[in-house]
């Protein structure tokens, strides 16, 4: 999967896949970063169209096969509640700003956040089970929405 292919919301568009190198790979990876329950980040900061410092990141179980470009954080066990609950905090201004903040590759060249700066995000689930199962829906909601058909959320 390419990088601009990794998209927030709705189904990925598999159409934009390209064949994995046929003569193997040049960097040792784990596995687990491609296949089962994770969160993958782009490692580039959306910037065009209005994104204005987009971080794009979705929770995904199929398998995927990605370079450098994206992150992914794997999660152990069945914990996809609380994935979507982590997806929401990352899809906030406030890690945006967070990033923006620490992160010293964001307004350089290439506006990128650095795998370890995603690392040290400060990620709290919420204690309140009300609050969490809205950010549960709302999450949800959202990971269905397929931006295709109307452009983004806003219809443009």
């Amino acid at each position: 999967m390419p990088a601009n292919a990794l998209q927030r919301y709705g189904p990925i568009d598999s159409q934009r896949f390209v064949d994995p190198p046929a003569d193997g790979v040049e960097r040792l990876r784990f596995r687990e970063l491609y296949e089962g329950p994770r969160i993958l980040i782009g490692r580039g900061v959306r910037q065009k169209d209005g994104a204005n410092g987009k971080i794009v990141a979705r929770f995904e179980t199929q398998p995927l096969c990605f370079r450098h470009s994206i992150y992914g954080v794997r999660l152990l066990g069945d914990l996809h509640n609380e994935a979507r609950v982590i997806l929401g905090i990352l899809w906030s201004s406030l890690v945006r700003y967070y990033l923006w903040m620490t992160s010293g590759a964001w307004a350089g060249w290439h506006y990128e956040i650095l795998q370890s700066t995603i690392k040290s995000i400060p990620v709290r689930l919420p204690n309140d089970t009300r609050t969490r199962r809205k950010i549960e829906s709302i999450v949800s909601e959202l990971q269905e929405f397929d931006t295709q058909d109307v452009g983004d959320l806003f219809g443009n």
